[in-house]
Parts: C-alpha cells; structure tokens; sequence
C-alpha cells in the first residue's frame, strides 16, 4: 500500500514538472516572439492619410529605411465626408521617434511576390521637428496598379494595330504594290540608277578634263569677276538707299516723282492732241495735202538751192562802172 502511495507520488511530482517545463518554454516563447515583433516595446502613434491604400491590412509591418519599426494599427475612412482620403494610423516603436521628423514621408509598398503591402517611411533630418504621439505624418498615393494595367491593355491594343499596319505594310511591299514596293522589286529601276550612275562619271570626267565648267569652278579670276560684281550691285543699292542718283529720287524723292507724272501727263496730252490733229504736229499728223504741200515747197526749195550753187551767174549779176 505504502509503495502504490509512493508511486503515485511520483507521477504527480513528474506530470509537474512537465507542467512547469511547458509553462517556462511558452512564457520563453511569448517573450522571444514579442521581442522579436516588438509586442512588448513602448510605442507611439502617427497619422498618415492617402487617397488610396491598395489593399494595406491592419497589422502590416511599417519600416524605417527598409528597417522593422512598427505595425500598422488601422486602416479606414476618414469620420469627415467631405475628406474622401483614408485614414492610416500607425505603431512606431518609441527608440526610433527622433529619426522621424517632419520632413519624413510615408509610402505603401510591396513585400515579395505575395503581394503582402508595408508602410515605408523616410528619416527626417536633423534640423527639421520630431514627429510626437498624434502628430500626422505626410503621405504619397501609391501608385494605380488598376490604372496602370488599363493604359498597359491600351498600349498593347494599340501596338498590336501598329504590328498588325506593319504587317500589311510589309506584304504590300513584297508584293510590289505603291511606290516603295515598285522601286524594290521593279528591275528597271536597278538599269535606270546604273545608268544615271555612269553618266555622272562620265560628267564627272568631263569636269576633270579641263571643260567650260571646271575653268568656271578652278579659274580664280571667274570667282573675282563674280566677287566684284556683287560688290558692285552692294555699292549700287547702298547709293540708292543713302540717297544718291536720279533712281533714289524716283524712289524716295516725292516732288521729283510728282514732277515726273506731270511731264508725263503733259506728254500725253500733246500726243492726244496730235492724234486728233489738233495745232501744227496735229496737222502734219493728219492732213495728207498739208503734208504733200509742205513735201512740195521742200522740194523746189532743194532743186533752187542746187540752180543756184551751179549757176550763181542767173541769179547774181555784177556791174562795174
């Protein structure tokens, strides 16, 4: 009886033992696994809002410079309708607190190829204010990952239109069809550059033989000739703009230009009145008997003239007393 007691006994003692080990290796490893996680690390709490968080969760770990320094603690909407940003309110580790100032930023970003979101945050420097508990932090969207994979769809819509263009491009040309298909596959075209080919050596031989063309682009007193009368067209125009010769008066002189008109004018009026055979020029102009008298006189005037060169004795008679 005594040594069933005594058994007993011990196993009491033993399932005690094990209890107190299981107790000891779970309180070991709450506190490996809080310190690790920082569970039992005195914290402080900051505000970020965003116009959209892409799928960040309560409890997604927040880093420092990619370092762990707290949790996310919440996740929603702001209690103003009329802010339409969320809300994110986030567990620093209090150690870390004068690292982040007021010039720091956070961001949300991706952990691996799960996809799995973190807040990440920048170190402020030294000169700008340290964040406290309540304070807010400011914050940039993320980037649109629905957006980007409809301007992405977009995009690859319209390249495979552009390689489709191509393509159709491409068989045309192969086919001969319009003017680049024509010059790579039409063959007389290959015989028409030969040729073009040839006659230009040929001119360009010519040119090295001395012809008219090489004097004009090797003999230097062409160049000067060309040189002088260009100068001389400069000199021309700069007279005419100074001032100078009757053209610049035609130009910017008015009186010499009103005085022109009126000679002009006047001109025209004389020969109008010559045409309608008005005065002396008009009669001569127009009348065929004034002008048959005229030629008339004028001839027996001449024939008179000849007489009394030939036979001045007619005419002139010298006596002597």
């Amino acid at each position: 009886m005594n040594d069933r007691k005594l058994e007993e006994r011990k196993h009491e003692i033993r399932v005690a033992i094990t209890i107190v080990i299981g107790i000891a290796i779970i309180i070991f490893v709450i506190f490996a696994v809080g310190d690790e996680q920082g569970l039992l690390r005195d914290r402080y709490r900051l505000f970020v809002q965003m116009s959209r968080v892409n799928g960040l969760q309560p409890g997604a770990p927040v880093r420092l410079n990619g370092v762990h320094v707290g949790t996310v603690a919440d996740v929603d909407f702001s209690q103003s309708l009329d802010n339409q940003k969320i809300q994110i309110e986030l567990d620093i580790f209090k150690e870390v607190q004068k690292r982040i100032r007021a010039d720091s930023k956070a961001h949300i970003g991706t952990l691996g190829l799960l996809g799995d979101k973190f807040v990440g945050i920048t170190m402020g420097h030294a000169d700008a204010r340290v964040l406290k508990n309540g304070d807010e932090i400011r914050g940039a969207d993320p980037v649109d990952i629905e957006m980007l994979v409809d301007e992405g769809t977009e995009a690859l819509a319209l390249l495979k239109k552009t390689a489709q263009n191509l393509n159709n491009l491409s068989e045309k040309v192969s086919d001969g069809e319009g003017t680049i298909g024509m010059l790579l596959n039409e063959s007389r075209l290959y015989y028409t550059l030969d040729t073009l080919l040839t006659d230009l050596v040929r001119l360009s031989k010519k040119l090295d033989e001395n012809s008219g063309i090489s004097k004009m682009i090797d003999d230097t007193t062409f160049f000067s000739s060309l040189t002088n009368l260009m100068k001389n067209s400069n000199d021309l125009v700069d007279s005419l703009v100074r001032g100078k010769g009757t053209m610049n008066k035609l130009l910017y002189d008015e009186k010499f230009y009103y005085e022109t008109m009126d000679g002009l004018q006047e001109l025209n009026t004389l020969l109008e009145n010559v045409n309608s055979g008005e005065g002396t020029l008009g009669q001569l102009a127009k009348n065929k008997e004034l002008y048959m008298q005229i030629k008339t006189v004028t001839t027996h005037l001449d024939s008179l003239i000849k007489d009394l060169k030939e036979n001045p004795q007619r005419y002139v008679k010298v006596e002597i007393f």
